[in-house]
């Protein structure tokens, strides 16, 4: 699975990630519910006391991921993006070949406007 890290540098149910720059440069740019209009550190302060902000600045992250993948699909650059998404992933291998073997498919427009 894809590994959770704590801001306070605790693992979080998997892998064991400690908190980095990155994830403060990542942090510092987020503009959902909980973070919007606060400092780095209230943000993290925010994010490491309550399970809900928690929830819902990780729903806002989903939600801006998959308007990324939207924009993408279809183009050149989605199975890269896909690659670097997935690097660290446990599934990645079989992820990414499913993914491979689907770029022969048709789409399901043409599959379903297709005459047998």
């Amino acid at each position: 699975g894809v590994t959770e890290i704590s801001i306070s540098n605790r693992p979080v149910n998997f892998g064991n990630t400690k908190w980095t720059e990155k994830h403060d440069n990542l942090l510092k740019d987020c503009e959902c519910y909980v973070c919007d209009g606060l400092s780095l550190a209230e943000k993290k302060e925010q994010l490491s006391t309550s399970f809900q902000n928690r929830a819902i600045h990780n729903a806002h992250t989903y939600l801006q991921e998959r308007e990324l993948a939207r924009e993408l699909v279809g183009t050149n650059r989605y199975y890269p993006y896909l690659q670097k998404r997935f690097k660290r992933s446990y599934f990645n291998k079989k992820f990414l070949s499913k993914v491979r073997e689907s770029k022969s498919q048709p789409s399901i427009d043409t599959f379903l406007n297709k005459s047998y």
